[in-house]
């Protein structure tokens, strides 16, 4: 099969790690300009792709299909080719799901708040929506339907849900941070950083120290990728799969840190 993931940077995916554990596939990665898109869209001589940043609803326009759950966030990261005829689904949410409910993720309800307002948010924002909680966007400006990061330290003490579904934080910028400031938010049980790449984002690390339960973007990714594989191949994948590759990913980049005196 000719998989492989579109979007721009690409250089910090783990995906065709991921991928190649599941199905034992090539998997590539092509990283396109926005004028490179459409031409790629239209020859069609792939098999499947997983799609990120920033193309979730530039590709809508070239299906031919679209699952009703990622048509009602208006974002798609996954699309297989089946005969010439694409069909875009979202696996992000499922993702996202699995992880949610095998944590117990703010199970006692409450309000959201998501940061960011592209594809990942959402994924995020529906996920938020089948778990019925409470939610509200966050952008740097403020505009219909979301609220800008001053109009959000207003209402921190409300919060017991901070989602990052934005890129700040990724690799190469590791040390970058959404514009919040966690002493604020009282009330906060737990924080969801997308961001799979550092593993421990400094959001998660901040968090951490506070007490509140953090949680990376590593395992919805691998989450996902497993959904999608299943879409690719048509065929169902055993869930025990995922922890297996968590924990393979996590073997090759965990540090050891030894402290203490030179003796």
């Amino acid at each position: 099969m000719k998989l492989g993931l579109i979007g721009r940077p690409l250089g910090h995916s783990w995906s065709p790690e991921i991928h190649r554990f599941f199905l034992g596939e090539d998997y590539s990665l092509w990283q396109l300009e926005e004028h490179e898109l459409a031409s790629f869209m239209e020859r069609r001589d792939w098999d499947g792709i997983n799609v990120t940043i920033p193309y979730k609803a530039s590709v809508i326009p070239f299906l031919d299909e679209i699952d009703p759950a990622a048509e009602r966030m208006g974002a798609v990261n996954c699309i297989v080719n089946r005969g010439g005829s694409l069909k875009g689904y979202n696996t992000d949410l499922t993702g996202l799901l699995r992880m949610i409910d095998r944590h117990g993720i703010n199970r006692g309800g409450g309000r959201a708040a998501i940061l960011g307002t592209g594809g990942a948010s959402k994924a995020t924002a529906e996920a938020c929506r089948l778990r019925g909680w409470d939610h509200i966007l966050v952008s740097r400006t403020r505009r219909d339907g979301c609220i800008d990061y001053s109009d959000l330290s207003g209402i921190a003490g409300s919060i017991s849900l901070l989602i990052n579904a934005t890129p700040v934080g990724m690799y190469p910028d590791e040390d970058g941070m959404p514009e919040v400031a966690l002493e604020s938010f009282d009330r906060l049980t737990d924080v969801i950083d997308i961001v799979a790449n550092p593993v421990r984002t400094r959001l998660c690390f901040e968090a951490s120290c506070r007490g509140i339960r953090a949680f990376g973007g590593l395992e919805m990714l691998v989450s996902q990728a497993l959904a999608a594989d299943e879409l690719f191949t048509g065929r169902q994948l055993d869930d025990a799969l995922i922890d297996d590759c968590i924990e393979c990913l996590l073997r090759e980049r965990r540090n050891i840190v030894l402290i203490g005196m030179p003796s």
